[in-house]
């Protein structure tokens, strides 16, 4: 896909909260969903009160 192949998201049962709003990911607004990078699930695993959901990425242009 590009420098990044794969993510890995880990969901936790505690909810924290803030002032200001923040992101992991950070760049400028999407104009559409053609720029939107596709994520494929290849795998999700419980760990106790965790759930792990692992994705594939793909380019925009190249699709899952």
């Amino acid at each position: 896909a590009g420098l990044v192949d794969e993510v890995s998201v880990l969901v936790h049962p505690q909810l924290i909260g803030g002032r200001s709003p923040s992101s992991f990911l950070i760049a400028d607004d999407l104009g559409s969903g053609e720029e939107a990078v596709g994520a494929e699930l290849m795998a999700v695993e419980r760990l106790d009160d965790l759930v792990w959901l692992r994705y594939r990425l793909s380019s925009p242009d190249k699709g899952p």
